[in-house]
């Protein structure tokens, strides 16, 4: 084998299953739960960096007769576990956990998507298992066995491995264990830095939509600037563009919104004159043709993303196509799903792009309100905090269309709305420095990850202890 060229002096290659009792899970069948007797199981969700998240095991399977249990397996401190399924298989290995104590005196056992690896002997240390399939070359021996998008134990367990005398599997695992800290470490600053980003975008977007951010602005301008000239504006707009009745629904009572004086509230509907969504018969036109159903996949905070593309091709006399065709102006809304209340604009011509029935199409009465629409409903202080409180559905979010009709909006002039619009986005800028500095670091982090792992599994890292620890550490900073 390949790997076995660059093996370190004294080191062995050998498969798996010589080296490690390697096994998947069992999971009960549903009909053998019960009402009383509580046992923990192991799920994939409960590997968490690195280690086991006992306190997710709380909704254990609850059986009535132990016996049902005798074909599971069986948990100890120091197994390592791989999640060993995923949709097409590219999952296998993403998720590694080493099992440190076991939670109480109770057995504990673990699922068929979790393959368990417990070192052979007491010679073996546990923790070069975890390292190795953490490794790039072990995740792709991980990969090279997966068949039908999952690992199985046959194949599994001739993956080949390298394989240390125990005293030098010790010794690296100990540098390997200060590498990983010092990296999930850096994993946390890095995503608390992400958070506070995403807290600072919300902050600028809660002054601008409660008129924080314009305050000195409309002092300078005075009282040559008024909202009232723009609702006329919108109201000889409506009765031309709208497709429906004139009357508007009114904005929704008893959400506290925050705006100036000078704004007036007013409701979405009011504001446009097209609230839809796609037809619902259009599946068996799916995959061909020269037409793009926009899906809620496409709908992301503040944007669109084109990069997913649902192909449909629906006859060219049905009245849904024109319906359903979004414009340049439009703001589309994610209205059933785990991304309900996500808002983008459309901002360039999409020939044939038409909403599907998971995604509204809310055109405003002129395309010039769109911008500051789409920052009013990013802001969870004001429009996004509306629709998280109207979302109805368990384990699948709605909104319906008289929400989005009554949606109250807080509308100052639009000479303001430009001015909101351009702060915004210049803080936007700053903010998106800030990330991709953030996002520079998570990828330098991760590239010395690998290159720690990499060096150790060449033997690189213990030509002494003294040496290889500081190597691990220069490397781990």
């Amino acid at each position: 084998m390949t790997l076995g060229r660059d093996l370190s002096s004294g080191w062995t290659l050998a498969s798996l299953g010589e080296v490690a009792d390697a096994t998947l899970g069992k999971t009960p069948r549903r009909a053998d739960y019960r009402d009383s007797g509580v046992y923990r199981i192991v799920k994939y969700r409960d590997l968490k960096s690195g280690v086991v998240d006992f306190a997710e095991t709380k909704d254990a399977y609850v059986v009535d007769d132990p016996a049902v249990l005798n074909g599971l397996r069986e948990l100890q401190p120091g197994d390592v576990l791989i999640g060993a399924s995923g949709h097409d298989g590219s999952t296998v290995g993403r998720k590694l956990a080493i099992v440190e104590e076991l939670p109480g005196h109770e057995p504990v056992f673990f699922v068929g998507e979790i393959f368990r690896i417990r070192a052979r002997g007491p010679d073996g240390d546990p923790r070069w298992f975890l390292h190795y399939f953490s490794s790039e070359a072990g995740y792709r021996a991980l990969q090279d066995a997966v068949t039908g998008g999952h690992l199985t134990n046959g194949r599994a367990r001739q993956i080949p491995i390298p394989v240390a005398p125990p005293d030098v599997q010790q010794r690296l695992s100990d540098l390997l264990d200060v590498a990983r800290r010092r990296n999930l470490s850096a994993s946390k600053r890095l995503s608390a830095a992400r958070t506070a980003i995403e807290r600072f975008r919300q902050s600028v977007l809660a002054a601008a939509c409660a008129g924080r951010l314009t305050a000195e602005w409309r002092e300078r301008e005075g009282d040559g600037i008024s909202v009232e000239a723009l609702l006329r504006h919108i109201a000889d707009l409506r009765p031309r563009r709208a497709r429906r009745g004139n009357t508007p629904h009114s904005p929704a009572q008893g959400f506290p919104l925050e705006f100036p004086e000078e704004w007036a509230l007013t409701s979405l509907d009011a504001l446009t004159v097209l609230i839809t969504s796609g037809s619902r018969d259009w599946s068996r036109y799916y995959g061909r043709g020269s037409g793009t159903f926009v899906m809620a996949q496409n709908v992301r905070p503040g944007r669109l993303d084109w990069s997913f593309r649902q192909a449909v091709d629906p006859p060219a006399g049905d009245r849904s196509r024109s319906r359903s065709q979004i414009e340049p102006g439009d703001l589309l809304a994610t209205i059933v799903g785990a991304n309900t209340g996500d808002v983008g604009p459309v901002t360039s011509p999409r020939p044939e792009h038409y909403v599907c029935q998971s995604v509204a199409l809310i055109r405003p009465a002129d395309p010039a309100l769109t911008p500051f629409l789409k920052l009013w409903f990013q802001s969870r202080a004001h429009g996004r905090g509306y629709f998280d409180e109207c979302l109805y559905g368990a384990g699948r979010p709605h909104l319906s269309f008289d929400q989005l009709k009554s949606a109250p909006v807080g509308v100052p002039a639009l000479a303001e709305q430009e001015e909101i619009v351009r702060l915004v986005h210049e803080m936007g800028r700053l903010a998106d420095a800030f990330l991709m500095r953030v996002e520079a670091a998570e990828a330098l982090s991760e590239r010395i990850s690998r290159a720690v792992l990499s060096k150790a599994f060449r033997g690189e890292l213990v030509s002494s202890t003294k040496a290889g620890l500081a190597a691990a550490r220069r490397l781990a900073v």
